[in-house]
């Protein structure tokens, strides 16, 4: 049995980003009730401490159930805040604190106890402190998780680490298989992905399964109107016919890139993303002069791309859901619509989580239960 639950069938990795946050918010209510995000725990926006994060999960979540795990690069960049300033933001302070490993990782465990509603990830930097951890996160009476990042690892780490857990009492555990961000050459390393995870099945039958990757591409330069593939939607359906299971659970990064893009000078050009179900689809739209924009000139670049993207054939006229009235809104010239590219993500990872958690319908019923009001 791979399933961890029948009323879970998509498991969204969403980092604590103004765009992510704002997306899930947005979605409807009663499709809410059947995600199962998971959340790297890091600072919120600038917020000086940890406790604004899971506030601000909470606005966007309510108090449904979770998965929560430390973020890792922010993690990174803790250690790193925490040396070379004298007064780094405490949020630093607390991300290492619940990173320590002391006593089976006592501080993730006495953090998480504090919340009923969150499935912990099991810590796994210091593997001597494993067994005692997981011992201290099962007597919680949860269903724990096993975050496995193959993007950070080694086949030699992911081996230790994996020897490590077998000693452990799991239980039912979900392990969350991420294979990080692919392309469209992933088709060679099929065969390969789909041996780790029929491995981690055969050590850890009792567990649950989840694959994960993300291909959203990195640039679009030079590109005006086309579209992207979702290549682990593909991945995760090869690997389920390989196995021979369809109990495998989906997950993804909403739409979003596992690493982060590189920085870059000036605005970037207008674009704004569709999210089909197998399919991004793009229009993009570059300024006349990039380092002297007119005034109102980005707006009004967001209004046609609005315009011809609702003429385009992938366009649903029945899905009423926040993103695509971001975009109408921004069709019209509204204020309220999409004017820069944060609004952009986040209507894209709208459409994403929705189109995604409904991929399996038979009949495109498009049910949103809620208008929605600005």
């Amino acid at each position: 049995m791979f399933l961890i639950d029948k009323d879970y069938q998509y498991i969204p990795v969403l980092s604590i980003s103004r765009a992510e946050m704002k997306a899930l918010e947005e979605l409807p209510e009663k499709d809410k009730d059947n995600l199962l995000p998971l959340f790297p725990l890091k600072g919120w926006a600038s917020a000086k401490t940890l406790d604004k994060a899971l506030a601000r999960i909470k606005t966007s979540f309510g108090n449904r159930r979770f998965i929560a795990d430390i973020d890792s690069d922010f993690l990174v960049r803790a250690y790193s805040e925490v040396a070379v300033k004298d007064e780094p933001r405490e949020v630093f302070k607390e991300i290492i604190e619940l990173a320590n490993s002391d006593d089976g990782y006592d501080n993730w465990y006495q953090f998480i106890k504090q919340f009923e509603h969150i499935h912990p990830c099991v810590q796994l930097n210091d593997l001597s402190q494993v067994k005692s951890q997981v011992k201290k996160l099962k007597s919680l009476g949860r269903r724990i998780c096993v975050y496995l990042k193959l993007n950070e690892v080694n086949t030699k780490q992911l081996v230790s680490q994996l020897d490590e857990l077998e000693k452990t009492d799991l239980g039912d555990a979900l392990f969350v298989i991420d294979f990080g961000d692919i392309t469209h050459s992933y088709e060679a390393s099929v065969q390969g992905y789909a041996h780790i995870v029929e491995m981690i099945h055969a050590k850890f039958p009792q567990c649950y399964l989840a694959v994960s990757a993300t291909s959203f591409p990195y640039g679009f330069s030079g590109q005006n109107n086309g579209e992207a593939s979702i290549y682990e939607r593909q991945l995760y359906q090869k690997i389920s016919d390989l196995l021979g299971s369809d109990e495998i659970v989906y997950s993804d990064r909403g739409s979003a890139r596992a690493g982060k893009l590189a920085g870059g000078s000036g605005t970037p050009p207008p674009r704004i993303d569709y999210a089909c179900k197998t399919e991004w689809r793009f229009i993009r739209e570059e300024f006349d002069d990039s380092s002297d924009i007119g005034e109102g000139e980005k707006a009004e670049l967001y209004s046609q791309i609005a315009k011809e993207m609702m003429d385009q054939d992938y366009w649903i006229e029945e899905l009423s859901l926040w993103g695509t009235q971001m975009i109408e809104l921004a069709a019209r010239g509204d204020d309220f619509g999409i004017t820069n590219a944060q609004d952009a993500t986040a209507v894209r990872i709208n459409l994403h989580l929705y189109q995604q958690l409904h991929f399996s319908d038979v009949n495109d019923v498009f049910d949103t239960d809620e208008d929605w009001v600005d």
